[in-house]
């Protein structure tokens, strides 16, 4: 019973806030919806998988923004993955110096959040 009235209570206080929030932006002429991504972006992007120019949309721009995040990430994982295979190696290696090296690249690199090493 009590499952009942908090999903109740939940989706009343959820129709609330979005009736609110569309009162409040009608008031103030605020347009909402997705008509924007056929308008002109007005920039240019420095670098994109696809070709793209000022003079095309934003929905343009998503499209190239979601390509070139993928790009960057499929090269990332792709280096990721010849450095640690090759750390790992160097790191069971019988030569002492190679496996220093690359015990103290590991541990240097170990817990330490990503933005740090950007």
């Amino acid at each position: 019973a009590y499952q009942v009235i908090l999903a109740a209570a939940v989706i009343l206080i959820g129709w609330y806030l979005y009736a609110n929030v569309n009162a409040n932006l009608e008031r103030q002429g605020i347009a909402t919806g997705f008509d924007f991504l056929t308008e002109d972006a007005g920039f240019d992007i420095g670098e994109s998988v696809i070709p793209f120019d000022s003079s095309q949309s934003y929905g343009r721009v998503l499209v190239a923004g979601i390509l070139n995040t993928l790009h960057v990430a499929i090269v990332g994982i792709f280096l990721a993955t010849i450095v640690g295979v090759l750390m790992g190696v160097a790191r069971v290696s019988r030569n002492w110096l190679i496996s220093k090296l690359a015990s103290a690249y590991v541990e240097a690199c170990r817990n330490v959040p990503v933005v740090l090493h950007v």
